[in-house]
């Protein structure tokens, strides 16, 4: 089994561990429990490292530009399940993007970093306070803008798409304004991988880049139904 495969099957066993015990729970304490779901809007500022320094390039043509940290959008939609002891559970999708400035070898550009999110969120509410613990897997993919090179000179002409894996735990907190607002802030680590170069078809990586970074976002929550 390769590596990617075993990190993989390793998270889902992580989050399969987190998460089901969570079910379990909300169906035994169903009679007893409120019940709410809700959509919500971030700004998250996103940085990206590893192997993202400005100073690499692969053989075929592809170039590992450095990325500036900035500031984007998320929409993320969840279900909680919340028990009269004040622990709940809770499971999230979410749609993040970010714009880069990017640097190589001198030469600047922009870059968009895209993910697709699935989480899963444990927390205490202690209205108007609701801190949280969040663990998610990602789909992300970074658009590269003139970063590929052709021959021997230097000759920027044409995009691609970095695509992979990646993985995402941290801590957050609801301040409520209302039943049903609230004020959301977190903060992320996201351990990403990317494996693939799509140019036309699709490239296989031979060493996955590392693309790891801390996030920070802040925004509202607005709870659709509360039982």
């Amino acid at each position: 089994m390769s590596c990617k495969k075993r990190l993989i099957v390793f998270i889902l066993i992580v989050l399969g561990g987190f998460t089901l015990p969570a079910i379990a729970h909300a169906l035994r304490k169903s009679d007893e429990s409120s019940k709410g779901a809700y959509f919500g809007l971030n700004i998250p500022y996103t940085t990206v490292s590893g192997d993202f320094d400005g100073n690499k390039y692969f053989t075929e043509g592809f170039t590992i530009p450095e990325i500036e940290a900035n500031i984007g959008f998320e929409a993320v939609a969840g279900f909680k399940w919340i028990s009269n002891s004040g622990f709940g559970y809770g499971f999230e999708l979410g749609y993040q993007r970010s714009s880069h400035n990017t640097s190589w070898a001198g030469y600047e550009d922009e870059a968009n970093l895209n993910s697709f999110d699935i989480s899963a969120l444990a927390f205490y509410s202690a209205m108007p306070l609701e801190p949280y613990l969040i663990m998610g897997l990602m789909t992300p993919w970074l658009n590269v803008d003139q970063s590929s090179i052709e021959g021997e000179n230097i000759d920027f002409h044409d995009d691609f798409q970095y695509r992979g894996y990646g993985f995402k735990v941290g801590l957050g907190c609801d301040f409520y304004l209302s039943p049903q607002l609230a004020l959301n802030v977190r903060t992320l680590y996201r351990m990403i991988r990317f494996d693939r170069i799509k140019k036309g078809g699709e490239i296989e990586l031979a060493r996955a880049l590392k693309g790891d970074g801390l996030g920070l976002a802040g925004g509202l929550v607005y709870y659709l139904t509360l039982d």
